[in-house]
């Protein structure tokens, strides 16, 4: 005799955010501003220094760099999306996952700025 059954498997939060550890790179911000479309939709953990936090009509942006200069310069920057208030402050380093989404354009007198853009996951 053969049976068939069919069985699905309800994923918890930190069944979730086991595999999102896993599956997380850490590509050099060279690297993920030159192949951003083969990074866009992977998760991705870095510690970033966070520079500015902005409110927007959808939620919170913040710039953050993956590095910061004894001086205060931040380099390497990038920018995250957010629906709620960040726990973070400026001038402070977060160890974060995210989801890569593109590239963030930032339009001034000097011209257009482009930021690797991400969804946060969760901060850690």
């Amino acid at each position: 005799r053969r049976f068939t059954c069919q069985a699905t498997r309800e994923l918890t939060a930190e069944d979730r955010r086991e595999a999102i550890r896993t599956e997380a790179v850490k590509p050099t911000y060279k690297n993920l501003k030159s192949k951003i479309d083969g990074y866009r939709g992977r998760y991705m953990v870095y510690t970033l220094n966070i520079k500015e936090v902005t409110q927007t009509s959808t939620g919170y942006l913040t710039f953050a760099g993956m590095s910061k200069t004894k001086s205060g310069v931040y380099k390497e920057m990038v920018a995250i999306r957010t629906t709620e208030e960040p726990v973070w402050r400026e001038g402070t380093a977060v160890r974060m996952y995210l989801k890569c989404i593109g590239m963030y354009d930032v339009v001034s007198d000097e011209g257009t700025t482009s930021y690797p853009y991400f969804d946060l996951q969760w901060v850690d």
